[in-house]
């Protein structure tokens, strides 16, 4: 897997997101923390978060469309550009009277939108600078970076640098590694997405991405079961979870961080597992599996009685859907043509995660109703379930790749 590294223009692409990576680590515990010295409420940063997350949602797909018209080192060097100046922008505000809040979530916004440009062009390029057999191990080496970069070290850098010298430090620092991404994709090569053509409306590419993903069931439905799973078991993962380790476990906030390292460990194990192993032929069953057991380990999780139980099914819960999530990518990257992936790419995004927001918004009243761990057990039984329904969609596991060779 790690020899993929002597490739020069993959080697650059990941270890320009792994200093990225870093720098988001670092920014979003700095951000946690300018909020609340501004606002004492918890529902400030809910705020921030929204408005970090819905523009993503609402431009991911216009994002699809650039990233398969124009070469996707570009696009990409533009949207790191935005949000290297958008963060910069947040560092260089000063603390005022708890009026800045419109101001972040401006800020944070145009962050948001910057991700959903970069996010589609980086999934459709990775394919671009590896051979098809490499393609798993590849995916496996950026998801085994991701958590160490983002999950682990920057959140502990982040901290540190908050402590020691406020977040306005730890912004500058994010947008430098913004800059440092943007340095490693200027050394790349060119590599275009097609030859020049009829150049049609976006509306027009993005339908024909919704047609091409409606076409073919082994896209569709993991998209539409994993936006029901989504639903039933992301608002009480990102809630409860936190919420059980301090008042039905009684312990610390250390306590609290073990358990979530466990879930980044758990990320880089299925990286290091899926990169070593064989590809499976029956990829898309091993694939829903994988995210079917993984959902439904957060149940584990709910019938915790100590914290050492809770970081096993964390771990357990990340091993087994990053592991499904790495053969998904994969697929995606063997069998969807090199120039309608940016589209596919934004229409996975859009319908896996469509609904959170939703999901979010309900978790609290329904935790009211009827406890953090009954939701938490009923949120992994059910959005677990919610995968499988994936196995009724007539031809889903006969992805194109299979019957033949794909263009691209």
């Amino acid at each position: 897997m790690f020899r993929l590294l002597r490739r020069r223009d993959f080697a650059l692409l990941v270890g320009g997101q792994a200093v990225s990576e870093l720098g988001d680590g670092i920014f979003f515990v700095a951000l946690a923390w300018r909020v609340y010295q501004s606002y004492s409420n918890p529902a400030a940063l809910s705020v921030v978060g929204i408005a970090f997350f819905v523009p993503r949602l609402l431009v991911t797909i216009a994002g699809g469309v650039v990233s398969d018209r124009f070469e996707r080192r570009w696009t990409m060097v533009a949207a790191d550009c935005v949000r290297a100046v958008a963060v910069a922008l947040l560092a260089a505000i000063e603390l005022g009277s708890g009026q800045e809040l419109p101001l972040i979530v401006a800020i944070v916004a145009v962050q948001g939108v910057g991700g959903s440009l970069f996010g589609p062009s980086e999934s459709a390029l990775l394919p671009q600078l590896v051979s098809a057999d490499e393609l798993g191990q590849a995916n496996s080496l950026r998801t085994v970076v991701s958590p160490i970069a983002y999950g682990i070290a920057g959140p502990a850098l982040g901290g540190l640098i908050t402590a020691a010298s406020g977040p306005q430090a730890a912004f500058w620092i994010d947008a430098g590694t913004y800059l440092v991404s943007v340095v490693t994709l200027v050394l790349m090569r060119p590599y275009p997405v097609t030859a020049a053509g009829e150049r049609r409306s976006i509306l027009a590419d993005a339908r024909e991405g919704f047609a091409y993903v409606a076409g073919r069931p082994w896209l569709w439905g993991p998209i539409l079961t994993a936006s029901v799973a989504q639903f039933l078991y992301a608002g009480p993962n990102q809630s409860l979870v936190p919420y059980l380790v301090k008042f039905e476990l009684h312990a610390s906030a250390g306590a609290l961080g073990i358990v979530l390292a466990c879930g980044g460990l758990g990320t880089v194990a299925a990286g290091l597992l899926i990169g070593r192993l064989p590809r499976p032929r029956a990829l898309v069953t091993f694939m829903l599996l994988g995210w079917a057991i993984g959902i439904g380990s957060i149940a584990v999780v709910g019938l915790a009685q100590s914290v050492w139980q809770a970081a096993a099914g964390v771990f357990v819960w990340n091993l087994f859907l990053w592991s499904g999530e790495i053969l998904w990518l994969t697929l995606l990257g063997l069998a969807v043509p090199n120039t309608i992936r940016g589209r596919v790419s934004s229409i996975d995004f859009l319908g896996s995660f469509c609904l959170i927001p939703l999901s979010m918004a309900l978790t609290g009243p329904l935790a009211v109703l009827v406890g953090p761990r009954t939701l938490l057990i009923a949120a992994g039984i059910g959005g677990g379930l919610a995968i499988l329904t994936a196995f009724l969609v007539p031809n889903i596991r006969r992805p194109q790749y299979l019957e033949g060779r794909v263009g691209g």
